[in-house]
């Protein structure tokens, strides 16, 4: 497996990726997001990752430049944060310890690129990625109804 930033031409690839989930039992996506628009937007600002095995992208995840968390009045650290985002592993090879290996990948990105801290929101009935986050460190911070649905907002100093 091969852990990297994304290529143009497999963004078509990963938006088929988003939707091969949306049917699962904590997925909160739809047909309107995430959509072509996040995906180049990750992509332009160059923090759209992908895992893949054997040329076929297994998992994606983004470091988001501009993060839509900022406003929450929770947050330990406030300055020098990026936000992960859409976070998402094949159906056939969830509950591998594949998302783990993700964002512990993304996490050192950050801390590489000298970042405080990293926040992210989960649905609260997302019960599998909230305990991912926590066995990685990170902190609880609250919760929000945001984005349409209830949120654990968690953070994560590097």
């Amino acid at each position: 497996m091969i852990f990297r930033l994304a290529n143009e031409h497999e963004l078509n690839r990963i938006l088929e990726l988003y939707r091969s989930v949306m049917d699962n039992d904590y997925c909160t996506w739809n047909n309107e997001y995430p959509s072509m628009l996040e995906i180049k937007q990750d992509f332009e600002a160059k923090c759209l990752y992908i895992l893949t095995d054997d040329h076929r992208i297994i998992g994606a995840i983004s470091i988001v430049p501009n993060n839509e968390l900022d406003d929450f009045d929770g947050w330990n650290i406030n300055s020098g944060v990026r936000e992960i985002a859409r976070v998402v592993t094949a159906n056939e090879f969830q509950g591998l310890g594949l998302g783990k290996l993700m964002v512990a990948n993304v996490l050192s990105v950050m801390a590489k690129d000298d970042y405080k801290a990293c926040h992210l929101s989960v649905a609260l009935e997302n019960r599998p990625a909230y305990k991912l986050y926590l066995s990685l460190g990170f902190i609880n911070r609250g919760e929000s109804s945001i984005f349409g649905g209830n949120y654990y907002l968690l953070e994560k100093e590097l």
